[in-house]
């Protein structure tokens, strides 16, 4: 029989350490119960808004020029007046040149003549430094060279004796034509600023 072997000792089982006392979980209150929330009352509806009208764009207000500017501009006004009411009084002498009449075949100024070219004479001598245009056309006689002779005659009659009355001969021009265009026997004379003969 075998021998048996000797059972090893068994080491002591430590002591197990005492379980603390778990504390006790205090009561949890009881949750209050929470209000009913009322309805919200319906909103009403927002009417709607008009259209707010476009607002007119303020002009913008002119500068208040300065006291140079002004007296340019005032003497620009005054000039532009002048040339306006100029050219209103000097256009009678179209309607005078109508009644320049020189007997048939002569340059020879006339009692009659005279009287007409002397009313002339008033608006060219207020208005002095308007260049003047003198224009006549001649048809009396069959030849071209007569009719201009004739009329280059008759333009230097109007001239003489108007630069007699005092008025300058250099503001005047002359043109002359042998007034193919018009009904034969007949003359034409006009005696106006050159800016307004037509």
């Amino acid at each position: 029989v075998p021998e048996v072997p000797e059972v090893p000792e068994v080491p002591e089982v430590p002591e197990v350490p005492e379980v603390p006392e778990v504390p006790e979980v205090p009561e949890v209150p009881e949750v209050p119960e929470v209000p009913e929330v009322p309805e919200v009352p319906e909103v009403p509806e927002v009417p709607e808004v008009p259209e707010v009208p476009e607002v007119p764009e303020v002009p913008e207000v002119p500068e208040v020029p300065d006291a140079r500017t002004l007296a340019k501009l005032k003497a620009e006004a005054r000039r532009l007046e002048y040339e306006r009411v100029r050219r209103e009084e000097t256009r009678i002498l179209l309607g005078l040149s109508q009644r320049v009449r020189f007997a048939n075949g002569s340059s020879e100024i006339s009692q009659r003549l005279a009287q007409v070219l002397n009313r002339m004479f008033d608006p060219l001598y207020l208005y002095s430094e308007v260049p003047v245009s003198i224009s006549v056309a001649t048809n009396e006689s069959i030849s071209v060279a007569v009719n201009n002779t004739l009329s280059r005659n008759r333009a230097g009659a109007i001239l003489a004796y108007l630069s007699d009355r005092g008025l300058d001969r250099r503001r005047f021009t002359v043109s002359v034509d042998s007034g193919a265009g018009l009904p034969f026997g007949k003359h034409r004379v006009r005696v106006a600023p050159e800016d307004v003969i037509e």
